[in-house]
């Protein structure tokens, strides 16, 4: 990304640089506009290209924090369901739960989302981290 950041800056350089060379009269307005044409273009497809690889990066952190954070709610939950009682489990689980479906063959798919809770129970305090989300769980 940091490559495409500097052809950018540099095709915004040669654009002044164009235009500087105009205003001096030193360019005809055809050959001004053919080259304004081409580092518009050009810094238009940098900036989209740009703005897609944050969006993937961005998309790649948050898949990861999500990993992290499936993991985390793994760890806590082999520790605090010994304390739960089959209430408490009970709203774990419609918290998390959206669909359990059962096909012709007797597989079983249950399909879920992580999403922010927080359930103060007897023994223990049960939190998900915010910003988890996963579906398939």
């Amino acid at each position: 990304m940091t490559r495409h950041e500097a052809r950018l800056n540099e095709a915004r350089r040669a654009r002044d640089r164009c235009r500087r060379v105009y205003l001096a009269g030193r360019m005809t307005d055809a050959d001004y506009d053919r080259d304004r044409v081409y580092f518009e273009r050009d810094i238009t497809s940098l900036d989209d290209e740009i703005r897609r690889m944050k969006s993937a990066a961005d998309e790649r952190l948050r898949h990861s924090q999500q990993l992290e954070d499936v993991a985390s709610l793994s760890k806590q939950w082999m520790a605090i369901r010994e304390v739960l009682t089959e209430e408490e489990k009970r709203e774990i689980i419609w918290a998390l739960v959206t669909d359990v479906s059962i096909s012709p063959d007797d597989e079983l798919t249950i399909e879920g989302t992580l999403k922010p809770f927080s359930l103060s129970l007897r023994n223990a305090r049960v939190s998900m981290p915010l910003g988890a989300s996963r579906r398939g769980i």
